[in-house]
């Protein structure tokens, strides 16, 4: 008989149902085990300088292709990770103002205003390029109240008359639909510009449970992503810390004491290695240029930013004390030829403070040892310690120099009871009056970091 017989036949398609069925098993348990598997936190970004840009402000013509042509400049300040505020179409703007790039209209789209699609993709390219990251912010808790989405799926939002609607609606986090799509959307951009993380805008007002599914999702595609949110859940792996900046800002008004910055090494120390980790500025988009708000005392506010634990997070123009506020509305954009003429000095300031956070790994992830100086309450002093690695800093916040009492851990002092420690920026001093006791002199609003010999 010619061929396979009719038995054999049916016998070789049960075999490959049975194959498809098995195969069908194992994906599915696959996919279970994955979406039980703990999430991957990323590492990298504990480490990591992020430099916030909204490109509105950035440049004058405010393009994709303006920033792009400017990482080299990032690159050799010592910047580790891009942050871009959002870039999506907006609703129509109010006269006489820009639209606000916060009321999205498209979550699928680029706005033409500062570039296209390809435009954005050679810029997320070219930061890789650089060896740098790129993190996108999102607007995860409402839109335009002129999004098509709304005629298309009333049911994803929260309102209560389609009459007289307000400029931005809530998303209904409630229907299955809201929340596939909004993941969806947030995949795709993941995969399709090869993003390294998103800032997600409204983070504290979506549910808890929702966070922890996003996270999930991008982590499966991507396992060193990142996620941000103004939000200390479990569903952020960097959460913007407001406290750092009240306790900071506090200190130089003068109302709190500088040892009450102690409070966030005690916080810190809590904490210890778990997630979600601090992000910590002492200017961003939202507050004030710290060119203003802090006056002379910027300079040792960005020491502890960079010197405590968390994330340090510099605004664009930060490095050259731009002194325009950033506004979602109006363009102000930076003055690049005249800062960077005037304020040389500070960015070489920031990059000495970026570069050597970066060869430190106790400022980024060490313990932390408050070393009080009560004849001196303007002066906050600690020390910081990871393995080998042993930092000692000071400042401060006072409009006059002063000279602080106080007792150096045993470790940076030689078998014969010396100092051994090297200064970083030559702007301050240790005298060692006896043994561990040392006094410390700062200039007013001063500042300085030693490391051992």
């Amino acid at each position: 008989m010619n061929g396979i017989s009719a038995a054999k036949k049916l016998r070789y398609k049960l075999l490959a149902a049975a194959l498809v069925i098995f195969a069908g098993s194992s994906f599915l348990q696959a996919q279970e085990s994955s979406d039980l598997a703990p999430v991957r936190n990323p590492e990298w970004v504990k480490s990591s300088s992020i430099y916030q840009v909204y490109l509105r402000d950035f440049s004058v013509e405010g393009k994709f292709s303006n920033l792009e042509n400017d990482l080299l400049r990032l690159k050799n300040l010592g910047v580790s990770c891009v942050l871009l505020l959002p870039i999506h179409p907006s609703g129509t703007a109010v006269s006489g103002e820009l639209a606000h790039p916060f009321h999205v209209k498209d979550f699928s789209a680029v706005s033409l205003e500062y570039g296209t699609k390809d435009g954005f993709k050679s810029l997320t390219e070219q930061v890789h390029y650089n060896e740098m990251k790129i993190i996108l912010s999102w607007v995860v808790d409402r839109a335009s109240s002129e999004t098509p989405l709304l005629k298309d799926h009333p049911d994803w939002f929260v309102i209560k008359s389609t009459q007289n609607l307000p400029a931005l609606i809530r998303f209904d986090y409630a229907s299955k639909e809201a929340r596939n799509y909004m993941k969806d959307q947030l995949v795709f951009w993941l995969r399709e510009y090869a993003l390294d993380g998103f800032h997600l805008i409204g983070a504290e007002n979506v549910p808890e449970d929702y966070l922890f599914e996003l996270k999930r999702a991008l982590s499966l595609v991507k396992p060193s992503c990142v996620v941000i949110g103004k939000t200390k859940s479990s569903g952020v792996q960097l959460y913007e810390d407001e406290n750092f900046y009240t306790a900071v800002a506090g200190a130089v008004s003068g109302k709190e004491p500088a040892s009450g910055l102690e409070s966030i090494l005690n916080e810190d120390a809590r904490q210890g290695s778990s997630w979600p980790w601090p992000l910590r500025s002492i200017e961003h988009f939202d507050a004030a240029r710290s060119s203003v708000s802090f006056g002379n005392a910027f300079a040792p506010a960005a020491v502890l930013e960079f010197c405590l634990d968390g994330v340090p997070l510099v605004n664009a123009g930060q490095e050259i004390l731009e002194s325009r506020q950033n506004s979602p509305v109006k363009k102000n954009a930076i003055d690049w030829v005249s800062g960077l003429r005037h304020n040389a000095e500070t960015r070489k300031f920031y990059k000495k403070l970026i570069s050597f956070r970066s060869k430190h790994p106790s400022l980024s992830r060490g313990q932390k040892f408050f070393m009080p100086s009560g004849n001196a309450p303007s002066v906050f002093a600690f020390a910081a310690s990871y393995r080998e690695d042993v930092v000692m800093a000071a400042v401060n916040f006072s409009g006059s120099s002063v000279s602080a009492s106080v007792q150096v851990p045993d470790i940076f002092l030689s078998n014969g009871g010396k100092l051994k420690l090297r200064s970083v920026f030559e702007a301050g001093e240790l005298v060692q009056t006896d043994g561990a006791q040392v006094n410390v002199n700062l200039p007013a609003w001063g500042y300085e970091i030693w490391h051992l010999e």
